[in-house]
């Protein structure tokens, strides 16, 4: 029996969104029939990739009109709250770049707009938790004798060329990564957060290292370090 591949709109074109694109193009089981950005040239750049997808300039009148199954985010994070919204509101499987959203009562309203829904719908881009590499440490970390962890650091280095963070951005949009791990490897819920964090002297370099502590005591240390490679460059130059 075939089966009709699934018809995503992929919405958000940019760095991530080009990746995604590319991927769906090789995937016998999804074809991308919407696209959509509000940057008028991301969206004319990957009509060129897809010319038999239906173009859109705003991400929600794509969720609403677009003849597509299912949806993928990959929009500017301050983006997925509504967005995500408009495909629960519409009851399509959605797969959103983390994070969920940038703050607690929004990801919590999402939640309760999916239960109320009455179906999964939403899921959030943790890749981690998919890597080999981190399965075969889930497996180690679960297996019969392995014993119970007492501390999991990670370290997270990142370059930045195009998107500047503060601290604030930075632990949402990247160590929401970390902490999800956290929970996943451990299995067990966080019961405490601490941040500290510093700047370089040249304002290149930011430093913001976490700790969380879990319900059973198992500490968990997370340092990221994002640098303006442009800044690098263009000093270099």
């Amino acid at each position: 029996m075939t089966v009709d591949p699934i018809r995503v709109a992929l919405i958000g074109l940019g760095g991530m969104g080009s990746t995604h694109l590319k991927i769906l193009a090789g995937l016998p089981q999804a074809t991308i029939t919407a696209i959509a950005d509000t940057h008028a040239p991301f969206t004319d750049r990957a009509a060129q990739l897809v010319p038999n997808a239906a173009a859109f300039y705003d991400p929600i009148d794509c969720v609403n009109n677009a003849d597509i199954d299912a949806a993928l985010i990959a929009t500017a994070d301050d983006t997925h709250f509504a967005i995500t919204q408009a495909c629960i509101k519409r009851g399509l499987p959605t797969l959103c770049e983390k994070p969920l959203t940038t703050t607690a009562h929004e990801s919590r309203q999402i939640v309760e707009a999916e239960q109320a829904a009455g179906q999964p719908l939403v899921q959030v881009g943790w890749m981690r938790r998919f890597d080999p590499d981190y399965l075969a440490l889930h497996h180690q970390l679960h297996a019969a004798g392995s014993g119970t962890p007492v501390l999991i650091s990670q370290r997270h280095r990142n370059p930045l060329s195009v998107i500047t963070f503060d601290q604030r951005e930075l632990i949402t949009s990247s160590a929401s990564h970390d902490i999800d791990i956290f929970r996943w490897l451990t299995g067990d819920e966080i019961a405490q957060v601490s941040t500290t964090s510093t700047t370089s002297s040249d304002g290149n370099t930011i430093l913001v290292v976490i700790t969380l502590t879990s319900q059973t005591g198992i500490v968990g240390t997370m340092e990221l370090v994002p640098w303006c490679q442009r800044c690098r460059s263009a000093k270099s130059g």
